[in-house]
């Protein structure tokens, strides 16, 4: 071994030990623990790396498989679009027969749409949050929607929606990404019937919520 070589390997652990020092610095007790705490910070830094500069990506457990295109699951994007509708007719409704509870229902379920459409389209980092809070607000609206419809005694109407909404809960437990029925690639996608169904659920239920007749003195003696 020459000079050379041992200016070489005092350069490296000089690298090394000004490595460990930065580490020791930064975390108590790293210092004594060497190489292991080194190789372990190089890692973490790496995968924080990877969190921060990945592009964001949602509806991994939603089967159909994610493209690099301007909708990252076409299927699933596309049949978003029914909430949209469903959401249009029930405002439509909703004014017509002087609904305002059936009037929040519709603009929750356009809000749902409009999530869903980018949590399943072009995926910004917001997507998350576009995709789950009008969920919530719908499933508020519902559920005051239901209570209502109790003190009205119109708990019937309510049969329908309530069938088609389990149907599409079937759909949506067959099109997960660990269903035997998931196809990655094929057109037919369950989680986008999921989206048919209960969408129209939701705008069938929203008929529940008009005002109903008032009751008479007759029917109240």
């Amino acid at each position: 071994m020459d000079s050379r070589d041992l200016g070489l390997e005092g350069a490296s652990d000089a690298e090394d030990v000004t490595t460990r020092s930065q580490i020791a610095l930064a975390i108590p007790g790293a210092g004594r623990l060497g190489r292991p705490v080194s190789a372990a910070a190089g890692a973490l830094r790496w995968i924080a790396m990877q969190v921060l500069t990945a592009p964001a990506s949602f509806g991994h457990s939603d089967c159909e498989r994610i493209v690099e295109a301007a909708l990252a699951q076409p299927v699933l994007a596309v049949t978003s679009l029914t909430y949209v509708a469903a959401g249009m007719a029930v405002l439509c409704w909703a004014v017509r027969v002087r609904s305002p509870l059936a009037g929040a229902a519709g603009v929750a379920l356009v809000a749902v749409g409009a999530g869903s459409i980018a949590y399943h389209g072009p995926q910004p980092s917001w997507a998350q949050l576009a995709h789950d809070w009008p969920i919530v607000a719908a499933g508020a609206v519902y559920a005051a929607g239901l209570a209502r419809s109790r003190r009205r005694q119109r708990r019937s109407a309510w049969a329908t929606a309530a069938g088609v909404f389990a149907l599409g809960l079937a759909a949506y437990a067959a099109g997960r990404s660990g269903s035997p029925l998931c196809r990655p690639d094929s057109l037919w996608q369950y989680h986008g019937a999921w989206h048919v169904l209960s969408a129209a659920a939701a705008g069938w239920a929203a008929r529940a919520m008009a005002p109903g007749p008032p009751v008479s003195v007759n029917q109240r003696g």
